[in-house]
């Protein structure tokens, strides 16, 4: 967005809402597409746990992105 600067202020929104657009439809589709294939998943105990999964996971994420920033 930064190297769109030059080409005045209607250039940076463009790039900035197609950016923004396409981030959106990324992540909506990747929850959808894990949603559908987590519900394919034939053990009840994996559902019981799949909140506690995903936020031991966020916070693993976390915790690599920060080890691995220095």
């Amino acid at each position: 967005m930064v190297a769109t600067a030059e080409r005045g202020a209607a250039t940076v929104a463009a790039v900035t809402l197609a950016y923004s657009v396409t981030t959106v439809m990324l992540m909506v589709g990747l929850s959808v597409a894990g949603v559908a294939g987590a519900r394919r998943l034939p053990v009840p105990a994996v559902a019981r746990h799949m909140e506690a999964a995903s936020g031991v996971l966020i916070a693993l994420v976390g915790a690599a992105v920060l080890l691995l920033e220095h």
